[in-house]
């Protein structure tokens, strides 16, 4: 259940993947419960993405032990 792994915040703690590039950051919440993941202008620039590039982004839940 993901919202056991709920960190502070709301946040969830999570390894995200765009392209050749990971990194550890967090899956946030909207209000109406939608995702996100905000994606650092450091990982765009390795990446060489742009506004309105279309582009997967892939994740993995970092699982609290219990």
């Amino acid at each position: 259940d993901i919202k056991n792994q709920r960190g502070t915040w709301g946040m969830y703690p999570i390894t995200a993947n765009v392209g050749s590039t990971s990194w550890e950051t967090k899956l946030m919440t909207k209000k109406g419960g939608d995702f996100f993941i905000a994606l650092k202008s450091d990982i765009r620039k390795k990446e060489e993405l742009s506004v309105g590039d279309i582009i997967s982004i892939s994740f993995q839940l970092q699982v609290k032990p219990e």
